[in-house]
């Protein structure tokens, strides 16, 4: 029987790619779990057969719906930067799946880290270091798990990071 795996951030580009490669896998089922269930994106999942859930990573009654019954799952969190406590929102989202995890006794959890910058350098890179500190409480709680560190996609290079011109031979990665 095929072991089904929650994967967060469903519509975007990590959890994207990893649903890509466990349909290639007839061991593993995907339940795609996103904020918007109605959106263009998860609607593509949807009519794939992919099971599309809805979980808000603030309200853990919404990830335990979204994680109840699954062998494993695929996390990522993201930052919204227009928020002045980002990295507050951001931990606080990932120690809200950590717990319920723990909670449910999911039996293998992949996260998207970072390296805490901040102990590092001493630079508060604000999505870095809510990443590993999300890592080191999942650490904490004993989950069995693996992390993975993954610095961009370079499909990003074509998008977010494209350089623009501003005077020929000047560019300014905007």
């Amino acid at each position: 029987m095929a072991k089904e795996i929650a994967v967060f951030g469903a519509t975007g580009n990590q959890g994207g790619s990893v649903i890509e490669a466990l349909l290639k896998d007839s061991n593993y089922k995907v339940r795609a779990v996103t904020r918007n269930t109605s959106s263009p994106r998860a609607q593509q999942l949807a009519a794939q057969n992919i099971q599309v859930v809805q979980a808000d990573y603030s309200d853990k009654n919404s990830l335990k719906r979204a994680l109840q019954g699954v062998y494993g799952c695929f996390v990522v969190t993201t930052q919204d930067f227009t928020d002045n406590d980002c990295q507050k929102t951001e931990t606080t989202h990932g120690k809200n799946i950590a717990d319920v995890c723990s909670q449910l006794n999911i039996e293998h959890v992949i996260f998207t880290t970072q390296l805490n910058v901040y102990k590092v350098l001493g630079i508060n890179a604000r999505h870095m270091t809510a990443k590993a500190e999300i890592e080191m409480y999942m650490r904490s709680l004993g989950i069995p798990a693996t992390y993975v560190v993954l610095p961009c996609y370079y499909e990003s290079l074509l998008t977010i990071f494209r350089p623009v011109v501003i005077v020929f031979n000047w560019y300014n990665p905007q």
